[in-house]
């Protein structure tokens, strides 16, 4: 059986965060389980990247918003490779606190990652939220929700142990933290066991 790479390109992050673990890093892992499957993870100003680009039997471009990956495209559509676009958030509306908020506001930007999404020979999607706002950029799309590698084993607590409670979200989604911090310190207070 042949070999398949498959190369994920996304915008530089840090790789402890929630986006990176559960968009590239943990659906990466479990593609690469597969025979002759291997997976490469990059940032799209990896040194490396106009190799690794031309050597990806797929290659899946997530939030990308760079014009030099245009005739990338083109060039692995002639030779037979494939070439994905993956909307991980909905880069209309990146809330003012996140740090990319004005780079996707920029109308040109804008343009171009729309654009992106339509000469690559596929899309995909973390929600079905984003498919009905972006579907229409390419007839070829699918949702692939957010993967978890396994399920812990769950963990017998002994009496007396403190239970630590942990926020994997990412920068994007501070205002979800915000919205139930109220009523997570309110619980807090009544559960001395519990820390945050």
């Amino acid at each position: 059986m042949p070999s398949l790479l498959i190369a994920q390109i996304e915008p530089p992050q840090a790789p402890g965060g929630g986006d990176y673990y559960y968009r590239t890093y943990a659906p990466g892992r479990a593609m690469a389980e597969a025979e002759n499957v291997y997976v490469v993870n990059l940032t799209a100003e990896h040194r490396l990247r106009e190799e690794i680009v031309a050597a990806a039997d797929v290659l899946i471009l997530k939030n990308i918003c760079d014009p030099d990956f245009l005739p990338d495209i083109q060039k692995r559509r002639a030779r037979g490779q494939a070439t994905f676009y993956e909307i991980a958030d909905d880069l209309k509306a990146i809330p003012p606190w996140n740090p990319v908020h004005f780079f996707y506001r920029n109308i040109e930007n804008q343009r171009l990652f729309q654009r992106l999404a339509r000469v690559c020979d596929g899309l995909q999607f973390t929600c079905g939220r984003l498919q009905k706002l972006y579907g229409h950029l390419n007839i070829r799309n699918e949702v692939f929700p957010n993967q978890m590698l396994e399920e812990l084993p769950a963990k017998t607590r002994i009496k007396g142990e403190r239970i630590a409670i942990g926020w994997g979200g990412s920068h994007g989604h501070l205002e979800d933290m915000a919205e139930v911090a109220g009523s997570l310190m309110r619980w807090l207070g009544t559960r001395p066991e519990v820390t945050l």
